[in-house]
């Protein structure tokens, strides 16, 4: 009927966006005080919402038509223990003796296997839209303990550098981030975009919390 494989996968992804919804949660929580707020488009707020929306709508229709509890009844009926949820014999004798018998009890078997399977999956789905979606209680900006770009929340820590670039009317704060990339040897960069005349006051900010690279660095590591 199941495969322990069923189960050992959706939990493993569950604890994973379970360990991941409760450390983000824990950086809100240690954030600090809010220093400055980035003026944000309306339209990334609004799809990130529209998009959370159409997801919960979709799990909710999807399991109302595959996730039915009252199939539990079956397991008390034709098994005294969990591990007869793993006997393939035991549940295909069980399903093709019901299918020529009893066709209420039949259907409600397939129901308690699809149940069974899908609801593990389902709610590990959730929890990782959760922890995806936790951010977004967050406004972005700079904050005592880091900076937030409205997706991911940087602490002070884990930045190497800073720096300003405007190109064609649109300036950009980019990050420098202390972690190197998984297939080289560079440093990973976030990009922010920023209004011009917010520049003086984000930087007058990130001053004090990051150190940026000292044009003698610059130099040494042009010659490297």
């Amino acid at each position: 009927m199941l495969s322990y494989l069923d189960f050992i996968i959706p939990l493993f992804l569950f604890f994973q966006a379970l360990t991941n919804f409760l450390r983000m949660f824990k950086r809100i929580a240690d954030k600090g005080e809010l220093y400055y707020m980035y003026k944000q488009d309306w339209k990334e707020h609004f799809v990130g919402t529209i998009f959370a929306i159409i997801t919960i709508a979709f799990l909710v229709y999807f399991g109302r038509d595959h996730v039915n509890f009252h199939s539990w009844y079956i397991y008390d009926k034709y098994f005294t223990s969990p591990d007869q949820l793993f006997d393939y014999d035991l549940w295909y004798d069980l399903k093709y003796m019901l299918r020529d018998s009893n066709t209420v009890d039949y259907d409600a078997l397939m129901s308690l296997r699809s149940t069974l399977r899908l609801f593990p999956m389902l709610l590990t789905i959730l929890m990782k839209m959760l922890s995806d979606m936790a951010p977004t209680l967050m406004g972005a900006g700079i904050y005592g303990n880091g900076i937030f770009d409205g997706k991911v929340f940087y602490t002070y820590d884990s930045i190497k550098t800073y720096e300003v670039e405007t190109e064609d009317d649109t300036t950009t704060l980019t990050l420098t981030l202390v972690k190197k990339g998984l297939f080289t040897r560079e440093h990973k960069t976030v990009d922010i975009p920023i209004a011009q005349e917010e520049v003086s006051e984000i930087v007058s900010y990130l001053r004090h919390e990051i150190r940026d690279t000292s044009a003698f660095e610059r130099n040494v590591r042009t010659i490297q």
